[in-house]
């Protein structure tokens, strides 16, 4: 009897995503508190960024704690181009996206074309944010330094801003929607088959015919576009920006960290992490932050340890284990 595939069944049963999908879009039309739609949006900013991620680190295999670097150029980009030359945030977004693909490529071509893997890879890119953050900071006649630079506001959706949160949240959860499709479309492909290969054994997969350098560049390149458009939501959200808040090393783990915690080997594993992890560290930020400022940051730590030790595929990894052992079953009543 051959395995069950659990995404078969995640794709007969299509309802098991589309009503959350649903109660989703009519939550504005709910009395929430502020506060309460503050969290949700940033639940779905993560799941998008965590999303995001995945394509490199988690089909792929190929470990990133840099993608503060492309959602960091995301933002700054968008952010200087409207506070110096009054550019609209539509068009410095594709530019900030541009230019962190950009960096993508060159950072990929570095390591992958050079046979960088595993932890040097991800030191190489955790280097590079450190790198990039000292270098925004030094620069303070140009990004404010450490006192980050505001933008202009409008109140315009000409200039991608809103003055209600629900039209930001409307935007994120598209946003997440689409990056979400994407992940799903690319995990059923030949693309994504080439990843998986490469993510279980590189050395076979080059043995196999597949040009692991060409595929894990374009997998960074993809994934680095999508995160630094994270990062132009980013800047219009806050219209504040500084380096410690969108290169900094907590944010790293906090991508990395609540992909872990979902799953990142399959499309839908890291918006799970992201819904589960992210409100309770904005609790904890909001409820103990002032006395203990590492909390959300310990919390980020921990969970990579324990998930690594008991849980290494994640919350996404007991959903598959769930539907193949259903499936199994009633195969077998099928049958007898």
């Amino acid at each position: 009897m051959s395995k069950a595939d659990p995404r078969d069944y995640l794709t007969r049963n299509r309802y098991l995503f589309y009503i959350p999908i649903v109660i989703l879009f009519f939550i504005p039309l709910l009395p929430i508190p502020i506060y309460v739609m503050h969290v949700l949006v940033l639940s779905l900013l993560f799941a998008y960024l965590c999303t995001s991620w995945a394509l490199i680190s988690g089909f792929a295999g190929q470990v990133s704690l840099g993608h503060t670097c492309f959602y960091g150029i995301g933002a700054y980009t968008t952010t200087l181009l409207f506070h110096y030359y009054g550019l609209t945030p539509w068009i410095g977004g594709i530019i900030g996206i541009a230019f962190s693909a950009i960096f993508a490529f060159i950072l990929g071509y570095a390591c992958f074309r050079f046979k960088v893997r595993g932890p040097y890879f991800t030191f190489a890119t955790l280097a590079s944010t450190v790198i990039l953050e000292g270098l925004f900071v030094s620069q303070s006649q140009i990004t404010g330094g450490e006192l980050g630079i505001e933008m202009p506001y409008i109140g315009s959706p000409l200039y991608f801003q809103f003055t209600e949160k629900t039209h930001y949240y409307l935007v994120i959860l598209v946003l997440w929607l689409c990056v979400l499709f994407l992940s799903r479309r690319i995990q059923n492909t030949k693309f994504g088959y080439y990843l998986f290969a490469i993510r279980e054994d590189e050395d076979a997969a080059e043995a196999c015919g597949i040009n692991t350098t060409k595929y894990k560049i374009f997998a960074l390149v993809l994934s680095a576009a999508l995160t630094g458009f994270g990062g132009v939501f980013h800047s219009q959200y806050y219209l504040y920006i500084t380096p410690s808040a969108v290169y900094g090393l907590d944010r790293s783990f906090q991508i990395s960290s609540t992909a872990l915690v979902g799953g990142s080997n399959v499309w839908f594993g890291p918006s799970l992490g992201s819904f589960l992890i992210n409100p309770i560290v904005e609790w904890t930020r909001a409820t103990y932050g002032g006395t203990i400022y590492t909390l959300p940051l310990m919390i980020y730590g921990l969970l990579m340890i324990l998930i690594g030790r008991f849980l290494p595929e994640g919350i996404s990894g007991i959903i598959q284990r769930l539907i193949s052992y259903k499936r199994e079953k009633d195969t077998q009543k099928g049958r007898s």
